[in-house]
């Protein structure tokens, strides 16, 4: 509670300052809700991609690009 007090206070804490980072927080968001926006567009890509195989090699894709992924990720 205290330091929520002295964080928050615009007695010790300058406007401007807290404007400050509460806009760079906000473009943060900003630039990361693009980048999912980005991921589900390159999903309906995919799956629309799938679509054109048969089941066979549906599963073989979704398997190899689950690989992907989790390579990418180093999982």
């Amino acid at each position: 509670m205290y330091f929520q007090e002295r964080m928050f206070n615009p007695i010790y804490v300058s406007r401007n300052y807290y404007n400050q980072i509460q806009t760079q927080i906000d473009n943060y968001n900003f630039q990361q809700n693009i980048e999912v926006e980005k991921a589900v567009r390159a999903t309906h890509d995919l799956c629309s991609a799938v679509k054109n195989m048969d089941e066979r090699h549906q599963q073989e894709a979704f398997c190899l690009c689950l690989a992907a992924m989790a390579q990418e990720f180093g999982w």
